[in-house]
């Protein structure tokens, strides 16, 4: 009997402290993940939150930056076949780093699986694309003079995914541009390890890489030399690297490896 009705449960914790002298810089960010996943239909809520605080001391003068990013997702899925689900996916972000106020996205997507999805909690190998639209409302005016938008999108993405006794590993390859002009595009490529330390336990690795040409985000005027040092606001980029280490909790039903991983 599965007390837990189908519901599983995640949270991602990573913190940083660097503390010198003249400078004391204080991360923390984490994570929860929601599902509830049966062999016709899959229901998922991701919140996010990350925020940065660095404090500069320099002759008696004391001067800050902070750095806020909020990040919810939302899809339900549904089985068509052995191989192929469809689904309604929505996003709602908040960044001071990107100058977004406030962004929202909806769209559905279709997918495809190599293997089929009874073998789901062992591997994947799937072929999706997703439409969507996306509002955005800026807390700068943008480089194209505009305070908000709306634009529409479509986008490819290919994700293995393989799990085993000691842990699981997934990469996703992802490819996606703004229908209103082809030139803003972004190729993508996330990969995640992460290894079990005990039941409902575990460490994880989290490796980004992007090539990027759509950022319609970018604030207009010039970038003051305070901003710059402090990194407080994204600039103009055709790639981006980063890297993350955390520990992951994972707690609720005991068929969390039920067949419908889909999308």
């Amino acid at each position: 009997m599965d007390n837990w009705d189908y519901w599983v449960f995640r949270f991602n914790l990573e913190t940083d402290i660097d503390l010198e002298e003249s400078q004391k810089e204080y991360a923390a960010g984490g994570s929860v993940r929601i599902d509830r996943i049966t062999e016709d239909l899959k229901f998922r809520a991701d919140f996010g939150y990350y925020r940065n605080k660095e404090t500069f001391i320099d002759d008696n003068m004391s001067i800050e930056s902070l750095r806020e990013e909020i990040d919810s997702d939302f899809e339900i899925v549904g089985s068509l076949s052995p191989r192929w689900s469809i689904g309604l996916f929505s996003e709602i972000r908040s960044s001071t780093y990107q100058n977004i106020n406030f962004s929202y996205s909806l769209g559905p997507a279709i997918e495809y699986n190599i293997f089929p999805w009874d073998q789901s909690d062992r591997k994947i190998f799937s072929l999706g694309y997703h439409v969507n639209g996306h509002y955005f409302n800026y807390t700068e005016t943008t480089i194209y003079d505009l305070d908000e938008e709306l634009r529409f999108s479509e986008t490819i993405r290919l994700a293995i995914i393989l799990r085993q006794a000691w842990g699981e590993v997934e990469t996703e390859l992802e490819a996606s541009h703004y229908l209103h002009d082809f030139k803003r595009n972004r190729l993508t490529l996330e990969s995640r390890v992460s290894v079990n330390i005990a039941k409902g336990l575990s460490i994880y690795t989290e490796l980004n890489a992007g090539l990027i040409h759509d950022q319609l985000y970018l604030p207009a005027g010039e970038v003051s030399t305070e901003e710059l040092l402090l990194r407080l606001r994204q600039l103009e980029s055709t790639y981006e690297l980063s890297a993350e280490f955390g520990v992951r909790i994972t707690f609720g039903s005991i068929y969390n490896n039920i067949v419908n991983q889909r999308l």
